[in-house]
């Protein structure tokens, strides 16, 4: 669905949550705590950039982002943008995950989107990339209130 189009009850690029609690939100989370992550949004996407070192790797000495590492960042960037939309909150009922390549530790950032978000239920998207700006992994979920 094409930036400004309408879903829901909202346009996509109306945000309703600031940028500063969004971050809250997310340095909330026990989860990421080994993960400093800075959380922007425009233009309806939201953005997440940082930089993952060796507490997020798939092994000691490994220099590659472990898979749970990149699902849970894909899901809380799809859940995040949805509770930016409509300043409530969602919850992953279903989310699938390709990975598409190895991802190096190190830099990189996270975009998603809303797909469509009804009264209970919604679907929104995330992709990560590289610090080299590769795609790695998507995400698509879908989300209840």
């Amino acid at each position: 669905m094409p930036l400004g189009d309408k879903y829901g009850k909202h346009a996509v690029s109306d945000m309703t949550m600031t940028d500063a609690q969004l971050q809250q939100v997310f340095d909330g989370i026990p989860a990421h705590a080994a993960h400093p992550m800075r959380l922007s949004t425009a233009n309806g996407v939201l953005t997440i950039r940082g930089t993952l070192d060796s507490r997020s790797a798939r092994g000691e000495g490994m220099d590659q982002l472990h898979g749970g590492v990149i699902a849970a960042l894909l899901d809380t960037a799809a859940t995040l943008v949805l509770d930016a939309a409509d300043g409530q909150s969602w919850s992953t009922v279903d989310l699938r995950v390709d990975y598409l390549r190895p991802v190096p530790i190190g830099t990189c950032h996270i975009e998603a989107s809303v797909v469509r978000a009804g009264q209970r239920v919604a679907r929104a998207t995330a992709s990560l990339y590289d610090g080299s700006s590769r795609l790695c992994a998507t995400a698509i979920g879908a989300f209840v209130r």
